[in-house]
């Protein structure tokens, strides 16, 4: 995925030295296309290019007018012929920064929740001198913003703000304990003092040095799934998910994918598999753990057999455990040890070897069925024999 940084100067003098390398400098290794910076005035804006297509999909202007208007945008938007009908754009092979830019001008602030897609977006309103932030429902693109008097700085990652002058990285102390506890409770908030995350499925606005924040998404966990409903919930996450796969293959270069032994990783290989011609090249990548427990070889083996695409083992237990550790470290924001790394690292390998820039994974799928509220709605919807079965078997 790609990214973006910029910064808002309320007195909206011309900078004295451009920010742009410093904010954007730490997160070449997101823009395989290059860096673009740009500023008017007091305001400037920056992305990091990644591309899906061998003929890099065409960058639209960062600054358009009337406004003017400005799109910083890290997004990767889903049946965009059909959102430029919507919005009257003539090309439906626009960039994605002129479909933001026209969305936001039909729907202003609302625009976040008619988009589908993944996206972190910022969008400067010139005429009403007014910022805009805003993340995808599922945050599969993160966003953090820190505001100072006189200015405001937004970026993919907190070590892009931490990198300008005067900025002391300070932990704060509030995450700190709860990081300790296990117990989040200020998803706002990160392990910088000053730097706050906007949150998935929400919506800032910035203007004069105030920020507002709005929620414009959130799942219904009292939803109840009635019995006489469960066929039409079951076709329509069928359908959900195959959409998902179907967009996320919608690439010119090859794309991995994860197949662990799991109903998770073993489903998706599956719905891709039942699509069809696939455009991309499609490899299945497994990771082997000779001799432990924790082999899924001959589940692994049968999803592979089923599947028309190539079929790659690796094994990550023979990786030494400290290689790329620095560059890891360097490009985490949290003190997180993943104990999975070197599994991670070998499938990225692959990816790498194949020049993959998409990665399919089931990852947490497994665990979704096994969490006590899954138990708890078979309790409550009387299916004690399911439930006696599946608590064993968890």
């Amino acid at each position: 995925m790609g990214g973006i940084g910029g910064v808002v100067s309320w007195e909206g003098e011309p900078f004295a030295a451009d920010p742009g390398h410093r904010l954007m400098a730490p997160i070449r290794h997101r823009g395989p296309e290059g860096l673009d910076w740009e500023s008017r005035g007091g305001v400037g804006l920056g992305r990091a290019r990644f591309a899906l297509r061998r003929r890099a999909e065409r960058p639209g202007p960062i600054w358009s007018e009337p406004g003017p208007l400005g799109v910083a945008a890290d997004a990767r938007l889903f049946d965009r012929a059909g959102l430029a009908g919507r919005l009257g754009v003539p090309d439906p092979e626009a960039p994605v920064e002129a479909l933001l830019a026209a969305a936001y001008r039909r729907w202003g602030e609302g625009m976040a929740e008619r988009l589908e897609g993944d996206f972190a977006v910022a969008l400067w309103d010139g005429a009403r001198r007014r910022l805009l932030l805003a993340r995808s429902p599922c945050g599969a693109r993160p966003l953090f913003y820190r505001a100072e008097p006189g200015r405001l700085l937004f970026a993919s990652e907190p070590k892009q703000i931490l990198c300008l002058p005067g900025i002391e990285a300070r932990p704060d102390d509030l995450v700190v304990g709860e990081y300790l506890f296990d117990k989040f409770e200020e998803m706002g908030r990160t392990f910088f003092e000053g730097i706050r995350r906007l949150e998935a499925g929400q919506v800032a606005i910035a203007s004069e040095g105030r920020v507002r924040t709005r929620r414009y998404w959130r799942p219904d966990p009292a939803r109840e799934l009635t019995p006489d409903a469960e066929d039409g919930h079951l076709g329509a996450f069928r359908e959900a998910l195959r959409r998902a796969i179907s967009v996320r293959l919608d690439t010119d270069f090859p794309v991995v994918a994860h197949l662990s032994g799991g109903l998770d990783s073993s489903s998706i290989v599956a719905v891709a598999a039942a699509l069809g011609e696939v455009r991309p090249r499609v490899e299945t990548v497994a990771c082997r753990f000779d001799g432990l427990p924790c082999d899924e070889a001959p589940w692994i083996a049968a999803v592979a057999r089923r599947s028309p695409f190539r079929h790659r083992e690796v094994r990550p237990l023979e990786r030494d455990a400290l290689d790329g550790l620095e560059e890891d470290l360097w490009r985490l924001d949290s003190p997180y040890a993943d104990l999975q790394r070197a599994q991670f690292e070998s499938i990225s390998d692959r990816a790498e070897a194949i020049g993959a820039r998409t990665a399919l994974t089931g990852l947490g799928g497994d665990e979704l069925l096994q969490e006590t509220f899954y138990l708890r709605d078979l309790a409550r919807r009387g299916r004690f024999g399911r439930l006696l079965a599946e608590a064993w078997r968890g």
